[in-house]
């Protein structure tokens, strides 16, 4: 798999989540993922992020990128405000 980068969408790997976009990578640690992807998405006009471990993301192939209009809503975790 290619490297992930700012503005590829993602989504987790262990289930059908919504698709993300990547808003920003880093070391969120001591209270986040040393190896981070700061995730966005959209929700009734709303804003929603969330930070998580690279490991858990999938990149979305090309051909199925346009399928990010109102996504279900991100649930708040410790991690949900990007630094």
């Amino acid at each position: 798999m290619a490297e992930l980068k700012k503005g590829d969408v993602v989504q987790l790997k262990s289930s059908n989540t919504p698709k993300m976009n990547i808003e920003s990578l880093g070391d969120f640690s001591p209270s986040g993922p040393s190896d981070g992807a700061c995730c966005v998405c959209i929700d009734k006009n709303q804003k929603c992020s969330a930070v998580f471990d690279v490991a858990c993301l999938v990149q979305i192939p090309a051909s199925q990128k346009s399928a990010l209009s109102s996504p279900p809503p991100l649930h708040p975790t410790p991690h949900s405000v990007c630094i």
